[in-house]
């Protein structure tokens, strides 16, 4: 992966400058059907899609600056959770702007965009992309058309027009916390928190009742969100990118789905809100996912029984 964003840099960086305007006047229309045209003077179709943020430099809450996205003519490839390489064909990478409306690709202004063989062949496109539809804020989605043609001296006269659609890949900067009963999808299936229990540095989360002494016999039970807090349970926000500052310092969810399977570890965060200690009960929320399986990914209120002890 980073040798193909090198790859990137590196091709934008020799390529020769070439006229950027448009081919295409402001008021011509661009088709709404799907994307298909021509890569290497071969037929090509649209079959996938996928984008993700590029933030500025900084902390979290960092200002979105581009959407880089990636059109695919293999079927039902999972961008967030894949690995680029040669298996895939001949795909399409844009960069653009995160706003609604027309903008012009080339080499010479901001939007950029790059029709590659493998991930180490490529050439650049000019013409336009019009953004229809756009939210960047929680899991972001994006919905828009194209009309790009090849614009590198000596490479095939290829085109690719059509619309497109697609949510954004999950970041660590567009974590949100939704207002709902903590639920999502544990193993492709759907899951919702009905109870709990915290003691210690542990967090679980089930989907089922539980028995009344769990909090004296502490016993292990499938499936579950487990989540060990930095230091123990108390008041905060916490998330899995946080720097430790000591042995077991940073939050550290999984997705306990069976007791044989190495459960996937969760990116996101986890805030607890209340701590009640004469009721027994620690309420939070949480928005917690995998960033290498999509069938992992849970976001909501909770509120369970405290072991205070």
């Amino acid at each position: 992966m980073k040798q193909f964003f090198l790859a990137l840099i590196f091709g934008q960086l020799v390529l020769s400058s070439c006229q950027d305007e448009s081919p295409f006047g402001p008021d011509d229309p661009i088709p709404s059907t799907p994307m298909t045209g021509t890569i290497n003077n071969q037929a090509w179709q649209m079959q996938s899609v996928g984008g993700r943020y590029d933030f500025s430099n900084g902390g979290q809450g960092d200002k979105v600056e581009t959407i880089s996205l990636y059109f695919f003519e293999v079927p039902d490839f999972q961008f967030c959770y894949g690995i680029l390489d040669t298996s895939l064909g001949p795909f399409l990478n844009l960069t653009l702007e995160p706003k609604i409306g027309r903008q012009t690709v080339g080499v010479n202004t901001f939007v950029t965009g790059f029709f590659l063989q493998n991930v180490s062949y490529q050439y650049t496109i000019s013409g336009d992309v019009v953004v229809d539809e756009l939210d960047t804020s929680g899991i972001g989605y994006i919905k828009g058309r194209i009309s790009y043609r090849n614009s590198s001296q000596g490479s095939p006269s290829d085109k690719v027009e059509g619309s497109f659609e697609t949510t954004l890949c999950r970041d660590r900067r567009k974590l949100e916390f939704l207002d709902q009963e903590a639920q999502g999808i544990m193993n492709g299936r759907a899951w919702t928190v009905s109870d709990g229990v915290g003691y210690g540095r542990v967090l679980d989360l089930f989907d089922f009742a539980v028995p009344s002494d769990i909090c004296q016999t502490q016993e292990n039970y499938y499936p579950s969100i487990r989540i060990f807090v930095p230091r123990t349970i108390e008041l905060g926000y916490f998330t899995t990118e946080d720097q430790p500052s000591g042995p077991g310092s940073i939050l550290s969810p999984y997705a306990r789905w069976d007791p044989i399977i190495n459960p996937p570890f969760l990116s996101g965060a986890l805030e607890i809100v209340e701590i009640d200690t004469a009721n027994e009960l620690v309420s939070g929320r949480i928005d917690l996912f995998s960033n290498t399986d999509s069938g992992y990914a849970f976001n909501g209120n909770f509120s369970v029984r405290y072991c205070n002890y």
